[in-house]
């Protein structure tokens, strides 16, 4: 298990050129033994393993051509044994079974592939908004404070907190209290930059997370961002006012 972990992450940190280079090699490291066996001994299963790591980690594209590889490399080794078939259609035949079966291969691992990925996604984001939940900003967190104190580099949180939700709630019910959170959430993806990560944390509470960005910078555009909130929020909840803390942490640990 512990060897096979391993081998996921070296996969998953591959460049594309060398995922290709080697599911290919192997491929064709696979159809010269296929060719030195002869027609006794079949290997073709062993197509399957380069086929699918390529299907897995390279996606749909990469796995189908993987999958005419292997099925040429089949046909030309079977073609290179001089086994004389009873009918030419029984050669067509085979070509078309092993080609069918990795083609199954490649096709069930990506599906799969894509569901994991689906399902981990839909498990670090947060229903009614769309930002990342708790869980999902707990892992960045960790890892953002781990990149700043390998950079040297400013981490600055910010937490968001809405006054008098409750009151809306009360007021105008859940549905508008739903309607003027998904507006918080618009709100603070289109403030954000690609490498900043906006998370809600429960209820009414969000939480920014803003790599290298010194407390100067991150008070700025906090300013901004909160006029913004407040403009957007008055047209379904005059009342609703909201409460922003920024902290910075730096080199050393410490904060301001």
């Amino acid at each position: 298990m512990h060897l096979l972990r391993i081998s996921d992450h070296r996969l998953r940190q591959t460049s594309r050129p060398k995922l290709w280079a080697l599911t290919t090699a192997s491929i064709f490291s696979v159809a010269i033994v296929d060719y030195l066996t002869g027609y006794e001994i079949s290997v073709a299963l062993f197509y399957q393993l380069p086929v699918g790591i390529g299907a897995w980690y390279g996606g749909r594209a990469m796995g189908e051509i993987l999958v005419l590889l292997a099925s040429m490399s089949v046909l030309l080794a079977d073609l290179a044994s001089g086994l004389e078939h009873t009918h030419p259609s029984t050669l067509i035949w085979n070509t078309l079974i092993h080609t069918g079966t990795f083609l199954i291969t490649a096709t069930l691992l990506v599906a799969l592939r894509a569901s994991m990925a689906k399902q981990e996604e839909l498990a670090q984001t947060d229903a009614l908004t769309g930002l990342s939940n708790r869980r999902a900003f707990e892992d960045r967190f960790q890892h953002d404070i781990a990149l700043a104190q390998r950079h040297v580099s400013p981490l600055t949180i910010a937490y968001l907190d809405l006054d008098n939700f409750k009151q809306v709630n009360d007021k105008y019910g859940h549905a508008r209290g739903d309607r003027v959170l998904q507006i918080v959430a618009e709100v603070l993806r289109s403030s954000m930059r690609k490498v900043d990560m906006a998370a809600r944390l429960g209820g009414d509470e969000f939480a920014l997370i803003l790599p290298e960005t010194d407390l100067a910078p991150a008070q700025a555009m906090i300013a901004k961002l909160q006029h913004h909130l407040t403009q957007c929020l008055a047209a379904e909840a005059p009342e609703m006012t909201c409460s922003i803390g920024v902290i910075t942490l730096r080199e050393g640990g410490h904060s301001e």
